[in-house]
């Protein structure tokens, strides 16, 4: 895996189903450009898990249709997503480890 720290729970849950899928942030963002949806750069990936940037909802749809993703693939994006949206929300940062 890259050398640098996850910020995010979404960041989290999208780098570890990358890497289960057996992809590199590249092979993503080639498969995000394929479905005409954009997303289709690295950087933007990589700047998505490491939580520099955050997620539009449109992002995880786009995902699911360049990923061919399940439905518990999905939802577990949408609730790293949300929880993500509530510390931000609340005025709360999670602790770096």
């Amino acid at each position: 895996m890259e050398n640098y720290i996850v910020r995010s729970e979404f960041g989290k849950a999208l780098a570890k189903l990358r890497i289960d899928l057996g992809l590199t942030q590249r092979a993503v963002a080639r498969k995000l450009e394929e479905t005409g949806l954009g997303y289709g750069r690295a950087a933007t990936i990589s700047a998505i898990e490491r939580g520099v940037r955050n997620p539009r909802p449109e992002f995880i749809r786009a995902l699911q249709l360049a990923l061919s993703l399940n439905d518990e693939q999905v939802k577990t994006l949408s609730s790293a997503r949300k929880e993500d949206q509530d510390h931000i929300f609340l005025g709360s940062v999670p602790r770096l480890p």
